[in-house]
């Protein structure tokens, strides 16, 4: 797995691209790197983009320990997710009315474009 991370200051958001197979492991791994650079710029958007990605294998890291770390960072109190592409990948934050994920906003798009036009209206 290949992952880009990287603050995009003049939109306001961290910008991830995920290459390959990705497991849950590289997502909690990733993880690390948004939450810095959350905190280091203070951004509260996040686009991550799947379109180039399909589920990889785990063996040390589950869906559950994923989950429990994308709930335990304060710095994505409030925060909006902007997933594109990644329907087929498990683990990935519910959006749906009956399972609200709790501290942040989590939006679901088949392309780039609805994806940065959905956060570039939510706040700064």
């Amino acid at each position: 797995m290949k992952t880009s991370i990287s603050a995009n200051l003049a939109e306001h958001r961290v910008d991830v691209a995920f290459y390959g197979p990705v497991s849950f492991k590289d997502r909690m791994d990733a993880l690390d790197v948004i939450c810095q650079l959350l905190t280091e710029h203070a951004l509260h958007r996040i686009l991550l983009d799947f379109s180039n990605a399909w589920p990889g294998t785990d063996v040390d890291v589950n869906e559950e320990q994923l989950m429990q770390k994308l709930l335990a960072q304060p710095v994505l109190q409030g925060s909006y997710m902007a997933f594109v592409n990644s329907q087929e990948l498990q683990g990935l934050p519910s959006a749906s009315p009956e399972t609200p994920v709790p501290n942040f906003v989590v939006g679901r798009f088949e392309n780039h474009a609805d994806a940065v036009a959905w956060l570039a209206e939510r706040g700064k």
